[in-house]
């Protein structure tokens, strides 16, 4: 283990490139391709409630979302493009998607760092889905397997890697990165375009205060769909060889998400042959961002420290304006 510190086919007709995030409010997504991962109603959606809704957290600054119906992944792409690709996964305990901070914030960053990040807006278990313990994983492995595609890279005239498409996941989204990452080729919706014949594993993972254990049953509310979630998809005793590397960060002061989950997960994936690298930040407690104050701030440096030793901070041949980008 590395040092554990203390411290473009038809499918363009619908995706609707075109349409941009419009957010007079919020300047940071200003610009940025929103697209629909699905062509029509989302599988499982039929009946759901339709009405996306919104709240404001962090001094009324972000959004976080819920009633979800249409999943989305808004773009960001990297001035100079080095070929790497990251799906991100925002937290919320899958009650809500916390989207702006610290996801965006992330995505700015690694476009920094010549990589094109997608944040995915994903529907939520508990909210009227035909099977909502599997809608999570529906809308994150599509995301995958349309990033590989490439067709979304070739809208702003780039090349994606299909061997360096990694997935970032905060608390609840750090669970689904490692359920992702675990059961990327479970059939759980029906193919309905060449993407979808594409393979949904994550070439490497970065796993943020991850939600990885089974909640208490009555933690948040009553989620029947929730716990469903965590119990067909469980990640304990999956930890093997196959999972990709991994880059694992926790404060030890977690009040909401112990940090012995992901100490566990990183002695397991050690003990499987992955490599993994892990920080626990002390004084540090839940959803840190990437501009933390506290000892935790020196997570993105870290972070990119570990991309770069394994390559994927490299130029990618044939990336238009390749670059590695700046920490």
């Amino acid at each position: 283990m590395k040092p554990r510190s203390r411290c473009l086919w038809a499918m363009l007709l619908w995706f609707g490139l075109a349409s941009v995030a419009q957010a007079q409010t919020y300047p940071d997504t200003a610009g940025i391709s929103t697209i629909r991962i699905w062509p029509g109603t989302a599988p499982g959606s039929e009946n759901a409630p339709q009405q996306e809704n919104y709240f404001l957290y962090y001094k009324n600054t972000y959004r976080a979302f819920w009633h979800i119906a249409v999943p989305t992944l808004t773009a960001f792409y990297a001035a100079k493009p080095n070929g790497t690709s990251i799906l991100i996964l925002p937290g919320g305990g899958y009650r809500a998607v916390y989207f702006d901070d610290p996801p965006v914030t992330a995505a700015r960053w690694l476009n920094t760092l010549g990589v094109d990040a997608y944040v995915l807006k994903y529907r939520l278990p508990d909210e009227g889905h035909t099977q909502g313990y599997n809608v999570p994983l529906e809308d994150a492995e599509r995301s995958m397997r349309l990033i590989r595609s490439g067709v979304l890279s070739e809208h702003a005239g780039h090349k994606v890697d299909a061997s360096r498409i990694g997935v970032m996941g905060f608390s609840a989204g750090g669970h689904l990165d490692l359920v992702l990452a675990i059961y990327h080729d479970k059939k759980v919706y029906e193919p309905i375009d060449p993407a979808d014949a594409l393979s949904a594993r994550p070439d490497f993972m970065i796993l943020a205060y991850a939600a990885l254990e089974l909640p208490p049953p009555n933690a948040g509310g009553r989620m029947p769909e929730k716990m469903e979630l965590y119990q067909r998809y469980m990640t304990e005793g999956h930890i093997d060889g196959s999972l990709p590397p991994a880059f694992i960060i926790h404060g030890d002061m977690d009040d909401e998400v112990p940090y012995r989950f992901s100490v566990r997960l990183a002695d397991e994936l050690e003990s499987a042959g992955v490599p993994v690298e892990l920080h626990i930040f002390h004084g540090v407690g839940h959803a840190f961002s990437l501009v933390s104050k506290s000892e935790a701030g020196a997570w993105p440096g870290l972070c990119a420290t570990w991309l770069r030793a394994r390559g994927y901070l490299a130029i990618s041949p044939g990336s238009p304006g390749g670059g590695t980008g700046s920490d």
